[in-house]
């Protein structure tokens, strides 16, 4: 199955004309990190429109399985993860149409692949879908798509304090930490 899987995805991806340059790709990794603290709707830049309701959820079905919940940590829906990436994507130029065309893909794949949505799979022909968007080739629509909402979604996702108790850690030390930083060190 796995095979045939790989299969038709190279079949799409090489058929439908899904490879970008380089130039695009890089564009679409640029400004990760400031626009991740301070994504906001009031100044977004793209104009895009929000996901259709579908498209949402497999979005937050896709970074469920990147981000599955664990005991020690929430899953990225319980987060609101997608949403969050929906912000910081009006903001970035051409991610919206990067998620549309992404998002699309894995439907395509899962039709193609399992003759059902993306959406009614079980866990793991959803976990071979995006395994094998991970997969494909260097620059191509499902690998720049995979690999840049998943930067995105970990960066998010560890910076919100539900995930830190997963990774020992105990917040940021201020405002309580060091509260004698005004004096010298002690020798």
């Amino acid at each position: 199955m796995h095979q045939q899987l790989f299969r038709n995805q190279k079949e799409l991806s090489w058929r439908s004309g899904l490879s970008l340059d380089r130039r695009t790709a890089l564009q679409l990794m640029l400004g990760i990190p400031a626009l991740i603290f301070g994504a906001s709707a009031g100044n977004a830049t793209s104009g895009a429109a929000p996901l259709d309701p579908k498209a949402f959820a497999i979005l937050g079905n896709f970074l469920d399985i990147l981000l599955p919940k664990t005991e020690e940590s929430p899953s990225a829906s319980e987060i609101n993860l997608a949403s969050r990436i929906i912000d910081l994507s009006r903001n970035v130029p051409n991610y919206p149409s990067l998620l549309e065309s992404g998002l699309n893909w894995i439907s395509e794949t899962s039709q193609l692949s399992f003759q059902s949505e993306f959406l009614t799979l079980h866990d793991e022909k959803k976990e071979a879908v995006v395994t094998a968007a991970f997969a494909q080739a260097d620059q191509t629509l499902p690998r720049v798509f995979a690999k840049r909402l998943r930067d995105d979604a970990m960066a998010i996702f560890y910076s919100h304090p539900a995930s830190w108790p997963a990774l020992g850690f105990e917040g940021p030390i201020q405002p309580s930490g060091f509260l004698d930083f005004e004096k010298a060190p002690v020798s």
